[in-house]
């Protein structure tokens, strides 16, 4: 396939310094775990999970420690590659992946209460 000069322009807004590569893995890795324990939990938050309301002691696990394990490991990620990246694209893309991520949870706690009371 021919390039067509298609291609967008790299819009650098900053250069990330060698050591925060290093500083993020721990930050990343986090990420990772928590969004592997918000998969792999049962949640009374997920979609399809009506008749978990009605269990007992349904917060178990990582649910304790952050209502909303998944959102919080997917805010962190994509802070995280917002600082790495620096530049344009970057920014617009992992930014968004961060703000639905760090605001996904409080409004779905926000939600949950008002449909099942």
């Amino acid at each position: 396939m021919a390039n067509l000069g298609l291609q967008a322009p790299t819009v650098v807004l900053w250069t990330a310094p060698a050591w925060a590569r290093a500083a993020l893995a721990p930050v990343i890795l986090l990420a990772v775990l928590l969004m592997v324990a918000g998969l792999t939990t049962l949640n009374p938050v997920i979609v399809g999970s009506k008749a978990r309301f009605d269990r007992a002691n349904i917060v178990q696990g990582v649910l304790r420690v952050t209502r909303n394990a998944f959102f919080w490991g997917m805010g962190l990620f994509a802070v995280a590659h917002v600082i790495l990246t620096g530049h344009v694209s970057g920014v617009l893309a992992f930014g968004s992946v961060a703000l639905l991520g760090l605001a996904g949870g409080p409004v779905l706690d926000a939600k949950k209460p008002r449909k099942h009371g």
